[in-house]
């Protein structure tokens, strides 16, 4: 009988490899990485990082909106296989309870967040995927037995045979799993939310003052009260705003402004940004950080982050997903794929003339055209055709046949 897991997982952690026996483990579990700046870093004060809440959330959201299907290989080359029992699974519904948008985003973000991506594979009689459930990576652990690769996980008593995980690896791991972002790069987040602290504790206890009251006389506590109140009223709000304050008493105001330090901090604020956004690979411009992008380069960066950042992502996911949903006698002839056009779509301009270019050479088909853009098959618009203005220069003012 097939296992059933409870769905679905949350409360994830950043532990690795994981020792019941070890206390340093346990308090990894509980208080995060240790780094220099003396912040804890964990999943959740990461995410409170606006910069890797918006990697996390466009990596994980443009992997699942990216539309996958089973294909059957044909002598023409490929076709929808709209009836064989993993279309749907992929397609739509890969469990009892989440869309195959929620399943890929989910996976994502534990690939992003933990570097490691698990789900049981539900079989039935005939050995075919009925179903994916999806594991929590920090209750699942890689191990090898007699050359074979099994799956513990915690609180179930069989391992689980590598045939039967989907376990789609993240970069830089060991072959078995990747690694952590958050754990590997825990100084530069920690130094993040070192900074993000800061500042909120800075403007939070007011050390941020427009200027100072200054006098060489000593002013009784009575004094100074009567003097801030009376200060207040004749600068504070919008019917006071740029007006003249009157000074008696030997006052005088001196203004505060920003500091070297402090502008320094502004500057190592942005940097965080910019770190952040190149740890998951992902161009600026796509979390809001405009500063240096332009009209002209933003289009260009945004392909670049489509063929470097999202296609190797893909890639990891259909591997794994070929691998493992297909029998044996099915392999070769069916299989999943991911389709980018969507997301490499230029603008109007660029795909009209892109699309001309592959109609008058006989590359595509008008319906071929009419599919990428979403629309409707038309009679007659399966044939290929080329222009026929093309003639040899020997040819020319010559009839035919001379």
């Amino acid at each position: 009988m097939a296992k059933i897991f409870k769905l679905p997982f949350s409360n994830l952690s950043l532990v690795r490899d994981f020792n019941a026996k070890n206390p340093k483990d346990w308090l990894t579990l509980k208080l995060g990485f240790a780094n220099k700046s003396g912040t804890n870093v964990t999943t959740s004060s990461s995410l409170a990082l606006s910069a890797v809440w918006s990697c996390v959330r466009l990596l994980s959201q443009t992997v699942a909106q990216v539309p996958v299907k089973v294909y059957e290989r044909t002598k023409d080359g490929k076709r929808l296989a709209v009836d064989h029992p993993l279309y749907n699974i992929i397609h739509a519904e890969p469990n009892r309870i989440q869309t195959s948008f929620l399943f890929r985003e989910l996976g994502q973000q534990h690939l992003e967040l933990r570097g490691n991506f698990y789900s049981y594979i539900v079989r039935d009689g005939k050995q075919r995927p009925i179903e994916l459930q999806i594991l929590n990576p920090d209750k699942v652990e890689p191990t090898e037995q007699d050359g074979e690769l099994f799956y513990k996980v915690q609180g179930e008593k069989e391992l689980i045979p590598s045939y039967d995980m989907l376990h789609v690896c993240g970069p830089m791991g060991d072959g078995l799993r990747g690694l952590s972002p958050i754990g590997v790069h825990k100084e530069n987040l920690g130094l993040a939310i070192a900074a993000q602290d800061f500042g909120a504790s800075f403007f939070g206890n007011g050390a941020n003052v427009g200027g100072i009251l200054t006098t060489d006389a000593t002013l009784k506590p009575e004094q100074r009260k009567n003097i801030k109140d009376s200060w207040g009223k004749s600068t504070v709000g919008n019917s006071n705003a740029n007006g003249t304050a009157v000074l008696d008493g030997g006052l005088k105001y001196q203004k505060i402004t920003l500091s070297p330090e402090e502008a320094q901090f502004i500057q190592s604020r942005k940097f965080q940004v910019t770190e952040i956004a190149r740890i998951f690979g992902v161009q600026p411009h796509l979390i809001q950080d405009l500063e240096r992008s332009t009209n002209n380069n933003i289009e260009h960066q945004s392909i670049e982050f489509v063929k470097f950042t999202v296609l190797p992502r893909i890639k990891r996911w259909e591997n794994e997903l070929n691998r493992k949903l297909f029998r044996e006698d099915e392999k070769g002839k069916y299989f999943i794929e991911f389709n980018l056009d969507g997301l490499l779509r230029g603008d109007s301009t660029s795909r009209g003339e892109y699309y001309s270019k592959l109609l008058q050479n006989g590359v595509m088909n008008i319906n071929e055209v009419r599919n990428l853009e979403n629309l409707n098959r038309i009679d007659g618009g399966d044939k290929h055709m080329v222009q026929m203005n093309l003639t040899p220069i020997d040819k020319i003012g010559k009839e035919d046949g001379n």
